[in-house]
This record gives structure tokens, C-alpha cells and sequence, in this order.
């Protein structure tokens, strides 16, 4: 996100990746960067043009407090977008990988890392490549329905090996992990402060949702359901206002040797489209 030259860019973590974090974005001319850490959830960093938040509710105790937070950050007519685990598409994950997550997240790092993410990835790596060699083009309907996480390991297939692994690592080491219904993102984006008819979903190479929008004009920052005072604001209609994209917050999980992903940062508020991801 860095390299769109936002007037200002703020990233939050839990974990202790601030310093990796910092020597990926380097120097941006330009560009006031602030890392914190803290909890998503409670911290307050203002409101920003576009809230970007990759990989984080997930992994969240409460992912719905989560999404609560981006729409809390993103000002008044700006873009959020997220990226979360669906339900959807993963049983094969969420039957054999979530329950060997439960032991090995408690395990040293280095273990999970090289002890359990390094040999199991191997099959799936043999997997992702075969699929890619016999069908270039994706597989025929029909067989399809018999290749679990087919359109993903279409995706995953064109990387490297330390890729693999690395994916292998971020999903073992991970002390919470929730999958996420279509429904629930449906619930989501019905929240008073989103702007209707801005709001996009995406199933993203069939095992995950993207999905963002537009923070309805004058809404407040806190959900109807989650205010702590009577009479808190449900967010006034109207069109979103143009501004100019100068302000972006990062809620972005990050394991050791991960780099920011990059979005465009949109210069007008209106229908929202689907920002291109890596995920």
C-alpha cells in the first residue's frame, strides 16, 4: 500500500513483527508511516480514508468485533476492505489441517515450522503442481468436483516451494483460526454505517471472501449493536462524497518473514469495486 504515496499510513499488529514490518516498507518519500502494537479490537487510531485489513478476523476471538474496528477507523465516505477464511470451500482444511493448528500453535515456532509445516506441506505441494500439469486451463467440471481446494491450488501452484511452506507455517502456528460463512459477511456489510449498494463480496479461488465498501456519509464510528451510550447515531443517508485517498490504516496479521501486500488507493468514493489481492 506504501508504494500509492498516501499522506499518511498506519499499521497495527499483535505480535512482535513491528521491526520486520518496517525494514520491508523501507523509506517512503512523502509518506508519514506509524506502526503500533496492539489489539485491533480496542485500539483507537482515528478514522482513515481507506481501512485495508488482510488476514486479521480469522484469527480473531471475536472476528465480528474485528470488522466492528475497520468500519470504526474508516471515515465518513471511505473505503474498507477485507479478506478473511471462508467456510465455504475448506472442509478438507478445516476436517485434517485445523486440528493438527490446535496442538502444534502451542509448540516453539521453530518446531511447528520446521518439524510439522516442512513435511506435511511436501504431499500438497506434489498435489497443487500435478493439478496445474494436467489441466493449464483448470480441470473439467466434472472431475473438478473430486479435487478438494482445486481452484486454490490452481493459484498456489505457480509459486515456489518456500512459498508453500511459508502458507503451511502461517496456518499451523495460528492460536486461533475461524472460518467465515458467506452469511456472516452478508451480515456485515447489512451494518447501518455501510453505504448501500457500495458493498462488494468475492469468493477468492474458491476457499475465501474478499469484500469491502463504503462507510455510509456521517455515520458513526461505533455499530448500533456494540454502543456503549443510548441514543448512538445509526448513520445518515446519502451519497458518498469524492475525496481524495491521503490516509490509510493497515490491520494486516504478519508472521516472520511475510511482506505487505500492496492495494490500490482509490481516489473516489462510489460503487466499490474488488481491489485486486494477492490472496
Amino acid at each position: 500500500m506504501a508504494r500509492f504515496g498516501p499522506a499518511r499510513l498506519c499499521g497495527v499488529e499483535l505480535g512482535d513483527t513491528l521491526e520486520t514490518a518496517r525494514r520491508n516498507l523501507g523509506d517512503v518519500p512523502g509518506t508519514t508511516i506509524e506502526l503500533q502494537r496492539g489489539d485491533l479490537t480496542r485500539i483507537d487510531l482515528g478514522t482513515f480514508d481507506l481501512v485495508y485489513c488482510i488476514g486479521v478476523l480469522h484469527h480473531l476471538k471475536d472476528p465480528s468485533a474485528g470488522f466492528d474496528s475497520v468500519l470504526r477507523h474508516t471515515r465518513s465516505g471511505g473505503r474498507f476492505h477485507c479478506w478473511v477464511y471462508a467456510e465455504e470451500g475448506n472442509a478438507l482444511v478445516r476436517r485434517l489441517v485445523d486440528p493438527v493448528r490446535r496442538a502444534s500453535s502451542r509448540l516453539p515456532w521453530w518446531v511447528t515450522k520446521y518439524g510439522l509445516a516442512l513435511p506435511l506441506v511436501v504431499p500438497y505441494f506434489a498435489y497443487a503442481k500435478l493439478i496445474r500439469f494436467l489441466w493449464p486451463g483448470g480441470a473439467p467440471s466434472g472431475v473438478r468436483r473430486f479435487l478438494p481446494l482445486h481452484d486454490y491450488s490452481r493459484w498456489i501452484g505457480e509459486r515456489e516451494f518456500a512459498f508453500f511452506h511459508h502458507v503451511a507455517f502461517d496456518q499451523l502456528v495460528s492460536p486461533t483460526t475461524a472460518y467465515i460463512p458467506r452469511a456472516r459477511v452478508d451480515t456485515w456489510l447489512s451494518d447501518p454505517r455501510v453505504e448501500p449498494g457500495s458493498s462488494y463480496v468475492v469468493f477468492r479461488n474458491g476457499n475465501s471472501w474478499k469484500f469491502g465498501g463504503v462507510k455510509r456519509v456521517n455515520a458513526r464510528g461505533t455499530s448500533p449493536a456494540r454502543a456503549r451510550r443510548p441514543g448512538a447515531s445509526r448513520g445518515a443517508s446519502g451519497g458518498p462524497e469524492r475525496h481524495r485517498c491521503a490516509r490509510a490504516a493497515v490491520f494486516e496479521r504478519t508472521t516472520a518473514r511475510r511482506n505487505p501486500r500492496a492495494s490500490a488507493c482509490p481516489r473516489r468514493a462510489g460503487p466499490a469495486r474488488a481491489p485486486s489481492t494477492s490472496r
